[in-house]
């Protein structure tokens, strides 16, 4: 009986390729800006509110790690705390415009499993 309500042609896909396209994009339009820390959290925030905060936090903090370590190496080649925080920054948003594309409800994980 439930499955007359499930779409028969889903366009989610479609939509979270769309988001980790215009996050990725304006991530990295506005990264030159240490305002876009802001936009970063805006959009972790987001995430959160649909149920994501979980898995979101996980990639978050693996991609600032990474960040860091590559940040590092920018600061000690540039000798400018500008090209850290930008390359933090940008390895954040890298992370979080993948977690639009990651399925996380359960009719994704059934459609996996059959």
């Amino acid at each position: 009986m439930l499955e007359t309500f499930e779409a028969k042609k889903p366009f989610y896909p479609l939509i979270s390729f769309s988001v980790s396209v215009i996050v990725l994009i304006f991530g990295m339009l506005f990264s030159n800006n240490l305002l876009a820390f802001a936009f970063a959290t805006a959009i972790f925030v987001l995430y959160s509110a649909f149920g994501l905060f979980k898995s979101t936090w996980k990639m978050t903090v693996a991609m600032a790690i990474c960040g860091l370590i590559i940040g590092g190496l920018s600061f000690l080649t540039n000798r400018s705390l500008d090209a850290f925080w930008q390359t933090l920054l940008r390895m954040i948003l890298l992370g979080l415009s993948c977690k639009a594309e990651m399925p996380e409800s359960y009719n994704a994980r059934h459609a996996c499993n059959t």
